[in-house]
């Protein structure tokens, strides 16, 4: 499970962002506690960085979760790329369909580098919720 979480954040483009967030404020509130006193009013500061590092870590923990979940006892189908749009070279939002059910589900996977549209790829997702997926392959 260890090492499916750290790819999960090394892959996932909202892990790494909450997880940069979270790093960021530690070491703030680090160097602000070892540093701060010698300048006064620091305590909100610190109070604030606080707040802010259990807000990120709990945002990146559930994310990492959940898709960790879906990897591992997530439903599995195959699925197209129905749009892969370029910004300056980087894919924004890659849009994918797969069908569950005799229906067609639609996901979204943020920041999806290397695909194409018409790809095939197998997506992982939550049979009672099928519109929480993610595409398997950027995982495993």
């Amino acid at each position: 499970m260890n090492s499916l979480f750290a790819r999960v954040i090394f892959r996932d483009a909202l892990a790494r962002f909450w997880a940069a967030f979270l790093a960021i404020c530690c070491t703030a509130l680090a160097f602000t506690t070892l540093f701060g006193h010698a300048a006064e009013g620091l305590e909100g500061v610190r109070l604030a960085l606080v707040v802010f590092s259990l807000i990120f870590g709990v945002v990146m923990v559930l994310r990492v979760s959940t898709i960790a979940a879906l990897l591992m006892r997530g439903a599995q189908a195959e699925g197209r790329v129905t749009q892969a749009p370029a910004s300056a070279g980087v894919p924004v939002i890659t849009s994918y369909t797969f069908v569950h059910d005799n229906e067609r589900v639609e996901g979204k996977a943020f920041m999806a580098q290397g695909f194409e549209p018409g790809q095939r790829i197998t997506v992982a997702f939550d049979p009672k919720r099928p519109e929480v997926s993610v595409i398997r392959d950027l995982f495993m």
